[in-house]
């Protein structure tokens, strides 16, 4: 499972997340080139920090606590709030 760089501070609530990177990168701009489709689900993770967990990208997904459509990883349901190893 590919793991996202994210940020667990920068989120509309505790189970979306929007801030995607990957390689240093927006993910938004790699989704094509490392062949993510929408419902994937892949690993969340953040720089000094020992939370890890799995979420799903929902792309184009309507918020409405954001305008408009955008890429979105929503937290799995029954995983770890706490360390996740796969």
């Amino acid at each position: 499972m590919l793991r996202i760089e994210t940020s667990f501070q920068d989120t509309p609530d505790d189970e979306f997340y929007f801030v995607l990177q990957y390689a240093g990168r927006p993910l938004s701009e790699q989704l094509a080139e490392l062949g993510l489709k929408d419902g994937d689900n892949v690993i969340l993770w953040e720089v000094d920090c020992d939370l890890e967990l799995q979420a799903t990208l929902l792309f184009d997904f309507k918020h409405p606590m954001m305008s408009g459509g955008t890429l979105l990883a929503r937290k799995v349901r029954g995983s770890s709030s706490g360390n996740y190893h796969v």
